[in-house]
């Protein structure tokens, strides 16, 4: 790694920090039809950072990460008036919301604010599963407690989950799934939700994968600062990025559950080869 991206995280840092000292002295945006606000979302383990990392070197931008508790609660968003206050509340005209556990009611988010868009990121779901089960050993992601309870029962992780989609799940579900099983499942559940939502003809939201955001960072990311307004910078582009993709073994995944999983797979691709950074 370049001694120049070794330090930039830290050179960000000290640049967000003074960032709303520079935002008050322009004009301030005083109402919510003044901002323009963008909300980024998608599955865990698939790129978000990176590209809230970019919009952080806007000096337009204020930024409300998920580990930011003034906007978040155990990583999830707080009510919709607590962001409604702090998105007002900004000195920047622009304003990102990562809204990654929030994925299921990104649409009901975007109602609150005039002309908000949304960038949804994905990813192939063997380096999504891989990921999680280094991160997070053991872990299943509610997909027992669904089946059995119902999708109220896992909280966001059933979010707004289809009668549908539930169906599809008790049938398909094998309590000696392992984990990687029961992770793959949870993977096509969260972007069953990108369609639900009708995010896949909204030409306010753009999907983005995370493979061609790293094999050409710069290629992908002007397309999205264009739809959210940001002038892209210098700074913008020069984020560093980590190639990570399919560099581990294959998880052993239940056949049906790959075939499920290829499929939505298929349906992503389908609405990325269509956007504007898929066709520069």
């Amino acid at each position: 790694m370049r001694v120049l991206d070794r330090v930039q995280p830290y050179a960000r840092k000290a640049f967000v920090k003074v960032k709303p000292s520079l935002q008050r002295m322009q004009s301030q945006a005083e109402t919510f039809a003044d901002k323009r606000v963008s909300l980024l979302t998608g599955f865990p383990r698939s790129g978000t950072n990176m590209v809230i990392d970019v919009f952080e070197w806007s000096s337009q931008t204020k930024v409300f990460r998920e580990a930011d508790q003034s906007a978040n609660n155990n990583f999830q968003l707080r009510n919709d008036d607590v962001i409604q206050d702090l998105v007002l509340g900004s000195p920047a005209y622009f304003v990102m919301v990562k809204a990654l556990l929030d994925g299921h009611r990104v649409g009901q988010l975007m109602h609150l604010f005039p002309d908000s868009c949304a960038v949804w990121m994905y990813r192939y779901y063997d380096d999504c599963v891989n990921s999680i089960l280094v991160r997070w050993p053991g872990h299943r992601n509610g997909i027992d407690e669904i089946v059995r309870e119902g999708a109220h029962a896992a909280g966001w992780r059933g979010g707004r989950m289809s009668d549908e989609t539930l169906g599809l799940l008790c049938r398909q579900y094998s309590p000696c799934w392992n984990d990687a099983t029961a992770n793959a499942w949870f993977w096509y559940l969260r972007h069953q939700l990108f369609f639900d939502q009708g995010f896949d003809t909204d030409p306010r939201a753009m999907l983005v994968r995370y493979e061609s955001l790293v094999v050409d960072p710069l290629k992908v990311i002007r397309p999205i600062a264009e739809l959210v307004g940001v002038p892209l910078t210098p700074l913008m582009a020069s984020v560093p990025h980590a190639r990570s993709v399919r560099k581990q073994a294959a998880p052993e995944i239940a056949p049906e559950v790959r075939v499920l999983c290829d499929d939505m797979l298929a349906r992503l691709d389908a609405v990325w080869e269509r956007t504007p950074a898929a066709q520069a």
